[in-house]
């Protein structure tokens, strides 16, 4: 298991919440974010989230 600077996937989830519409919660951009190979934590993408 390798070690992912989550600094690196701030930018994708980003995008990720403006690309739809900016209605997705966490768990959506989770699943959203697998679909494009992309595995983060919901907790984590909660914290990116609320950063942003």
């Amino acid at each position: 298991m390798a070690i992912v600077d989550v600094n690196n996937y701030e930018q994708k989830v980003i995008s990720a919440f403006n690309a739809n519409r900016k209605i997705y919660g966490s768990c959506k951009i989770k699943a959203f974010l697998i679909f494009k190979d992309i595995i983060l934590s919901r907790r984590k993408i909660h914290q990116i989230m609320i950063k942003n």
